[in-house]
């Protein structure tokens, strides 16, 4: 029988226009924390260990693995299916970026797999690279089957069909129809009426039953053994217990594409996953990347029975919502600590109540600082915050109040870490698809400018200007870098060196 060989494809990685003062910023902040970390993190791990994760920026320098293909892939072989993962930045860092990297690498790619379905899958921000990618393909080698996947394919499929730079484009979770078209292509024949894609015919395009799931109960956990292990070494690993989100947060475009709630996968085969993590693959700092780790107790209780019982050795880091104190017992959270859960990361969003509730986040600052208080209680060592400048309906007042709560939870040590970015309209979103509605008006549809770091904003906001939105961001890092030289008694540059390289880099030049 003639082969059919599949492979998943992830774009490379863009250097990101950032103002230089970030970057000096940021460069300040990562030297005081190994320093201040090093006091905390010494208790959990050994000198070789803490080299790899006191730094808080830890995963600065390491290739995104994509959790959902990774997901795809271990259905697929449920399936008797075989496939393959290439990341496109290992790929250039194997031509060390020389000119006409891509072009060889692709190339290359084809002739290695020889595939007859290439599926890549990108986010917003690699929109543009993964355009570059099925054109390149395309031009070159047109029998492949092109499948492109993500969660902004999902929103936009338009980006990909309408120029036949894509054959199929998978919405939403991808497990099942995946294997549909593969089994399509694979006996010839069309990708007519699959659930869960969209397609076009005539210029028209066609979302079929978007809504369709899976039940993780019923399936594997991602297999990690599917990753090649060059790239395992090089790679951010992470893993999640539970997909989709019951929150109705505006800017966020996770419920738009799972609309499903939130499930679970099985916690035995969910155990048996993070002893292949942290056993074959020794990685001792594990982040489960659930939207909300602790949405539900039961399951919560159940998985800790089960991580008891497995005799696993590692640290967790898990991201929870700032009104955990009113859906999680003390009891349960001094549990996980004992466990290992030393990171809770919590996304706070912004200081200001207004702003929160036209946003639907569904909770309060007072909720924020009962949470943080718990937390404290319990002992949890690394307790952080994520801040997003510039939500709909925010102004100088609101920001401002939110610098001010920042600040407090520093001083008062209710949070190691408080980072900060602008905020950008997904799409899939309501700001992004009402935006006048919304307070904004978009002004740029080039996704490359859809990064949380890159400027300049795709957008206008109503009230804030491109740089009091910059402005806040870097004053919200500045008060994050005080709080560390504090805490590590030590500068990378003294406050007047520090202030000299700061006005420098507006002499050369605002942005690099």
């Amino acid at each position: 029988m003639e082969s059919f060989n599949l492979i998943f494809i992830s774009p490379w990685q863009n250097s990101q226009v950032v103002s230089q003062n970030f970057n000096i910023i940021r460069d300040e902040l990562s030297y005081c924390s190994k320093i201040a970390n090093e006091s905390i993190i010494n208790k959990f791990l050994n000198q070789d260990e803490i080299i790899r994760y006191s730094d808080i920026i830890r995963y600065k320098n390491q290739i995104p693995i994509s959790l959902g293909i990774i997901s795809i892939m271990t259905y697929l072989k449920s399936n008797g299916i075989e496939t393959s993962y290439i990341h496109m930045e290992n790929e250039k860092q194997k031509y060390k970026s020389a000119k006409g990297w891509l072009n060889d690498s692709v190339k290359d790619i084809v002739e290695r797999y020889k595939p007859a379905m290439i599926c890549i899958g990108s986010t917003t921000n690699e929109t543009n690279r993964a355009i570059q990618l099925c054109r390149l393909i395309k031009a070159q080698f047109p029998k492949i089957i092109i499948v492109v996947g993500g969660n902004h394919a999902t929103h936009r499929p338009e980006d990909f069909l309408h120029d036949g730079l894509a054959d199929i484009i998978v919405i939403g979770e991808g497990e099942k129809p995946m294997l549909s078209i593969y089994d399509r292509a694979k006996k010839k024949q069309g990708f007519d009426n699959i659930d869960g894609t969209a397609s076009i015919k005539n210029g028209v395009i066609t979302k079929h039953s978007p809504s369709v799931g899976i039940d993780l109960e019923t399936i594997s956990p991602p297999d990690f053994s599917l990753i090649d292990d060059n790239l395992v070494k090089k790679g951010i690993l992470y893993t999640m217990f539970s997909r989709g989100c019951v929150n109705q947060c505006v800017y966020c475009s996770e419920k738009s594409s799972n609309n499903k709630g939130v499930k679970f996968y099985n916690v035995k085969k969910f155990i048996e996953t993070l002893t292949y993590i942290t056993d074959i693959i020794k990685w001792r700092f594990v982040h489960l990347a659930d939207s909300n780790f602790l949405a539900n107790e039961k399951k919560v209780i159940q998985f800790c029975d089960e991580l008891e019982e497995s005799g696993i050795n590692a640290l967790f880091s898990i991201n929870v919502r700032p009104d955990l104190s009113k859906i999680i017992k003390k009891e349960t959270i001094i549990r996980l600590r004992k466990l290992g859960f030393i990171e809770f990361l919590i996304g706070s969003e912004s200081g200001c109540d207004r702003v929160l509730q036209h946003n639907k986040r569904n909770h309060t600052v007072k909720d924020l600082y009962n949470t943080l208080n718990l937390l404290k209680e319990c002992q949890i060592p690394y307790v952080s915050t994520y801040w997003i400048v510039g939500l709909p309906s925010a102004s100088i007042e609101s920001e401002l109040r939110t610098l001010s709560v920042m600040k407090e939870l520093f001083d008062t040590d209710l949070i190691y870490y408080g980072s900060s970015k602008p905020y950008i309209p997904l799409p899939g979103t309501l700001p992004f698809n009402n935006p006048m509605q919304w307070d904004i008006e978009i002004k740029s549809y080039d996704w490359d400018l859809y990064d949380r770091y890159s400027l300049p904003l795709p957008y206008v906001h109503n009230n804030l200007s491109h740089y009091e939105i910059e402005s806040l961001v870097l004053l919200m890092q500045s008060i994050q870098v005080a709080a560390f030289q504090r805490r590590s008694k030590s500068k990378k540059y003294d406050i007047v060196s520090l202030k000299d390289k700061l006005i420098g880099s507006y002499e050369q030049g605002h942005y690099l």
